[in-house]
């Protein structure tokens, strides 16, 4: 998990990847006053005292802004950064859970672009926050203080990347692929998408590791200019936020950098 400050659609108007989804989703610019119209009729129908059952609510209303954040976080799942929509056409999380939280069940900055297995087959409707109680009125969830990172948190302090560390050395408890949880938000993070679960998803997240590692070596070994900004710049290519698994790409190469830190220091 990485951060990506969530904007919208009029604050990203100009930039190249909401340009290339207009066109490739061939929408009309304006998509989001449409989008807000169609939400704000559906939302009528919301009675946030009621019990209602989260199934009645008009799930169309979140599938229509699918594309625009999924574009947003460059085609990949919020929470395990895998791509998604070459192979499904993934699911719209709501990261306050729809049962529970059903004021905010049409707003567009509750919803992260998921795959499958964090949202459904992982997260579904669970929500843990610091004193076991939920919000229960409009409002109130901004006292909250939520156990599952959000990548759209804008608070230092909830950065994932202070919370979680994804390990690409081998060591007595360690093992390449997987991710720690340097907290209790970190843990519960881990837990609730099932981020150490998945076969497949540790074996893609450690091979991501190894290729960052080989690129950073053989682009360093190719610079005329070893300067702390060539190297930087070389770093930040290889660590780049729109390729998957970049939260496991930057550790592995912060961690191999610093390894090697040590060797010498020691030598």
């Amino acid at each position: 998990m990485i951060h990506v400050d969530f904007k919208l659609p009029s604050q990203v108007k100009d930039e190249q990847w909401y340009k290339e989804w207009l066109a490739r989703d061939e929408l009309r610019e304006s998509w989001f006053e449409d989008w807000k119209a169609f939400r704000d009729k559906r939302a009528e129908d919301i009675d946030v005292t009621a019990d209602v059952d989260a199934s009645e609510l008009n799930s169309a209303v979140w599938r229509r802004g699918k594309g625009y954040l999924f574009a947003m976080f460059r085609r990949k799942c919020g929470y395990c950064e895998s791509y998604v929509e070459h192979i499904s056409p993934g699911a719209v999380d709501h990261y306050r859970p729809k049962a529970t939280y059903r004021w905010l069940a049409y707003e567009i900055t509750n919803y992260i672009p998921s795959c499958t297995e964090c949202n459904s087959g992982g997260k579904g409707a669970q929500f843990p926050v610091v004193g076991g109680r939920n919000a229960v009125t409009p409002g109130s969830e901004s006292r909250e203080r939520p156990l599952l990172l959000n990548p759209c948190d804008r608070a230092p302090d909830r950065d994932p990347s202070k919370h979680l560390h994804f390990i690409s050395q081998k060591g007595k408890t360690d093992v390449p692929g997987f991710v720690k949880g340097l907290t209790k938000e970190g843990r519960e993070t881990i837990r609730l998408c099932s981020l150490n679960e998945r076969d497949l998803l540790i074996t893609l997240r450690e091979q991501a590791q190894r290729s960052a590692v080989q690129d950073y070596l053989l682009k360093v070994a190719a610079l005329d200019d070893h300067s702390t900004e060539a190297i930087r710049a070389v770093i930040d290519k290889i660590v780049d936020p729109t390729m998957q698994y970049s939260a496991a790409r930057r550790d592995a190469v912060n961690d191999f950098i610093m390894s090697a830190y040590q060797a010498l220091k020691t030598a």
